[in-house]
């Protein structure tokens, strides 16, 4: 969007051609995302709160599990929030791997919101039913290969590149590709949404899979880098640098956006994790827990616990 804008400001004013370099949309990208992401999620954080909207524990999971009983959650629409507005501000609107990103994460982040809404709002623990979740993907994950497929320019898109052989390329047909690339979407994000579990261990790992990714999808979308690399020149493909670029700068803001919190706040990505996952690894979702003595927040001690920590205090005292 502010891209089209700096096209026509450039016809006056030269210094405004800078926009057209990818690496400083890049920058410019995670920094957007990442404002983004610090200013809403305090706020976001406080409202869950307010409005009592906590993790559900199922109760034949592990006991430990059930101390986070109430920490909200439900935050995936931070880093959904942050990263598709910073994409729509400094991405080419034009670029049809743009949008295809944006469907696939969007969609994918929709069947996470629906699936806290039935754990926080509905009260079921289970949420949406592993069917459903499987079918709406499988459509999502469908309908984006059969775009990529359907919009593209050149044989080197719809060919299967062999590692560590760089002459070797194998063209795909349609069913193939289609079939490959729905396999890739929904098999990536189920990986990583098993990978991040309760805990949300997945967030930091997919930040820098993303920024990984940026770096190949600039490289391959540039002729000269391309042909040095010997890898596969792909025109327009190099805005995956921006979309890259935002997620990195959202998730980085998810972990850091619950200032007051301390060490053992914990900012998890939400089922809605998942939706980044297809086409892009990354995910979303903020669970924070507020720093003070832990016990405070469950209730009071147990006379066993009573008793441990007067003992320590004895031994603290005598020493």
């Amino acid at each position: 969007m502010l891209l089209f804008l700096t096209e026509y400001l450039a016809r006056r004013m030269t210094f405004f051609h800078v926009f057209q370099y990818l690496t400083l949309r890049g920058i410019l990208a995670a920094m957007t995302a990442l404002a983004l992401a610090l200013w809403i999620g305090p706020r976001m954080i406080g409202m869950l709160g307010r409005y009592q909207i906590g993790q559900r524990v199922r109760s034949d999971g592990p006991q430990t599990h059930l101390l986070k009983a109430g920490t909200p959650t439900m935050g995936g629409g931070l880093i959904l929030v942050s990263m598709a507005c910073s994409t729509l501000l400094w991405a080419d609107l034009d670029s049809r791997f743009i949008w295809v990103l944006l469907f696939t994460t969007l969609a994918f982040g929709t069947i996470g919101f629906y699936d806290d809404y039935l754990k926080l709002v509905v009260g079921n623990s289970k949420g949406l039913a592993a069917r459903y979740k499987f079918l709406f993907q499988s459509l999502a994950g469908l309908i984006a290969a059969m775009a990529l497929h359907e919009f593209h320019q050149s044989l080197a898109e719809t060919s299967l590149y062999v590692p560590f052989f760089k002459t070797v390329a194998i063209p795909m047909g349609t069913a193939l590709f289609v079939v490959l690339t729905y396999f890739v979407i929904v098999g990536a994000s189920n990986a990583v949404n098993l990978t991040d579990g309760l805990d949300g261990l997945a967030i930091m790992p997919a930040v820098m899979v993303a920024g990984a990714l940026g770096v190949f999808a600039y490289a391959t979308g540039n002729v000269k880098f391309a042909s040095y690399l010997q890898i596969p020149y792909i025109p327009g493909v190099g805005e995956v640098l921006i979309y890259s670029a935002a997620l990195v700068g959202a998730g980085r803001g998810e972990i850091c956006a619950a200032p007051g919190y301390s060490h053992e706040a914990e900012i998890r990505p939400a089922f809605a994790r998942q939706s980044h996952q297809g086409l892009h690894p990354a995910g979303a979702g903020a669970k924070c827990r507020p720093a003070g003595p832990r016990r405070a927040q469950h209730g009071p001690r147990s006379g066993d616990d009573r008793r441990r920590a007067a003992g320590l205090g004895r031994r603290t005292v005598g020493r």
